[in-house]
């Protein structure tokens, strides 16, 4: 015998050796001798537990005995193996349907199983599994494996989807996806949408029989547009907005009103969209357009259709003016705006300005020729202009509101420019003024408002100590002292801003001059204090606060 003869022997022994305890474990289940085909089986899966056959014998054992639950591990093992895999398969898939478990799972063993033998089980087993799918609980991630249940019933024979609802199949698309979305897969998301969409229904058409339901249809196209935008394709997300716009006119059974307050939401909606997802330059364009301003190209020829009240989207389209372009554009986006909606959009702009703005003179004159009687607005900008440090400009705004209209409140607003800007003489001479409105009110209606002047320009001042320049708020709590000589807080006020200005003797002065006309409360003793504390030295605290303990 030669040598290569004698080596294919040894190896033929060798392997049916190896296979021989799978044959007799199988002839033992054959004959429903359980007992000695799972001891078997037992035995070769501990002696090689890599090997799918094993496994697969020791399942069809477990099986045989209705012992589904401890069959399913060794199912699973041989399903995922290389050998016998139509067959491990459909067993796999089998004791899923028994235990009731995981039907996604076992419609997907079935149709593997089918792929790798069209004999491994009946189609009307699988047409089965895949019916269950359709009508089971999942998660929302597990939503997708519904959908391809739908589809391949569908690729089987339409007639069994022919009982499945076009809007809930819709429905189950669009929720596949939201959770491709989700996943960032936005190809997938784009392409469920998009059949959502389609077998949901046309909105015009369902708009005179289901309001809601069209509604919904154009929600829909507004998240498609996401969708495109998300995946840099901003003429298919401007279609897909564009009939999300055009979607209000068919709110017919809506009161005007409700319509209008639609379209704002809309527009801003989509604008908003835009900017989310990085293209601010599109939400400006959408957002101009909406207001009858020239978009440029950022439009790309879509002509989004008119908005009858574009006061609202005005109020949104200044806060992303101001952040993209410079201060200097706020004299051009006043002039554009002031076509019967400049209150909106300039009011807007300026709480988004903050203190980083650095406002041109040429906007303050813009503006000033928009709001001469809008004491809001003007108040707004004056506040803002003190945030940024722009004091001058400030009081310039202020004494042109008190010009146009000298109220109370634009006085105090003047007052309160005048404390930054450093000019102590013209807060008091609009205090002066303010007290002069009080005195007409008091004669004329009886009001005791004077009290009510003095001690809103108390608060003011007390309010500007550490903000305001000390020395002004120095001057004009000495000034006010002159009319409210006993009020504590005032008092307070008078030593703070002192001691800012780093007049310590003065500031003791008036501590002394206090005490000789009120009387030392321990209240008092306290605030003087906490106004004195880090900015005398011990000796001098000590001093004061001993004048305290020496009055009657």
């Amino acid at each position: 015998m030669s040598r290569t003869l004698l080596v294919s022997l040894v190896i033929a022994l060798l392997l049916s050796a190896c296979a021989h305890p799978l044959q007799r474990g199988r002839s033992a289940l054959d004959e429903e001798n359980y007992e000695r085909a799972e001891a078997i089986a037992q035995n070769a899966v501990e002696r090689r537990s890599d090997d799918p056959r094993g496994h697969l014998l020791y399942a069809e054992v477990l099986v045989a005995q209705k012992r589904y639950a401890e069959a399913l591990p060794y199912a699973r093992r041989a399903a995922h193996g290389e050998a016998e895999g139509a067959t491990a398969l459909t067993l796999y898939g089998d004791i899923l349907g028994k235990l009731e478990q995981d039907p996604q799972l076992r419609a997907r063993a079935y149709d593997r199983a089918l792929e790798l033998d069209p004999d491994a089980l009946p189609q009307a087993r699988f047409i089965e599994s895949l019916q269950a799918l359709t009508q089971s609980q999942l998660s929302p991630w597990d939503e997708p494996e519904r959908l391809w249940a739908i589809e391949r019933l569908f690729q089987i024979d339409p007639n069994f989807v022919a009982d499945l609802d076009p809007q809930t199949l819709a429905r189950q698309m669009y929720v596949v996806a939201q959770v491709h979305a989700a996943k960032g897969d936005l190809k997938e998301a784009v392409v469920y949408m998009g059949n959502a969409i389609a077998r949901f229904g046309d909105p015009d058409e369902l708009a005179a029989a289901d309001l809601e339901r069209a509604q919904r249809a154009h929600e829909w196209r507004f998240e498609m547009g996401e969708l495109h935008l998300r995946r840099g394709h901003r003429r298919e997300a401007l279609e897909s907005w564009k009939t999300y716009l055009e979607g209000v006119s068919e709110l017919r059974a809506e009161s005007p009103q409700a319509q209008l307050a639609e379209a704002d939401r809309r527009y801003l909606s989509v604008g908003q969209s835009a900017r989310y997802y990085g293209d601010a330059e599109l939400a400006a364009g959408i957002w101009r357009a909406a207001v009858g301003l020239e978009a440029g190209d950022v439009l790309e020829g879509v002509e989004l259709p008119e908005h009858p009240s574009p006061a609202v989207i005005a109020e949104r389209l200044g806060r992303l003016e101001l952040m993209r372009e410079e201060p200097a554009a706020y004299a051009r986006i006043a002039e554009d705006s002031s076509r019967g909606f400049a209150d909106a959009h300039d009011r807007a702009m300026l709480r988004a300005s903050g203190a980083q703005c650095d406002v041109a003179p040429e906007a303050l004159e813009a503006f000033v020729m928009c709001f001469e009687n809008r004491r809001d607005v003007r108040s707004l900008l004056v506040e803002r202009l003190i945030d940024a440090g722009e004091y001058d400009a400030a009081m310039v705004v202020a004494q042109q509101g008190i010009s146009a209209l000298p109220t109370g409140k634009n006085l105090e607003l003047g007052m309160k420019a005048a404390l930054y800007a450093a000019q102590p003489s013209t807060f008091i001479a609009l205090f002066g003024r303010r007290r002069v409105i009080s005195d007409g009110v008091t004669r004329f209606l009886g009001a005791h408002d004077a009290e009510n002047v003095d001690a809103e320009a108390a608060r003011l001042l007390a309010a500007s100590v550490g903000e305001a320049d000390a020395a002004t708020v120095a001057a004009a709590a000495s000034y006010l002292r002159e009319i409210r000589p006993s009020d504590i807080e005032l008092f307070i006020t008078h030593l703070r801003a002192l001691m800012a200005t780093g007049d310590a003797d003065g500031a003791r002065q008036e501590v002394r001059d206090f005490l000789d006309q009120r009387e030392p409360t321990p209240r008092l003793r306290h605030d003087v204090a906490e106004a004195l504390a880090g900015k005398v030295d011990d000796g001098t605290m000590e001093e004061i606060l001993g004048w305290f303990e020496a009055q009657p």
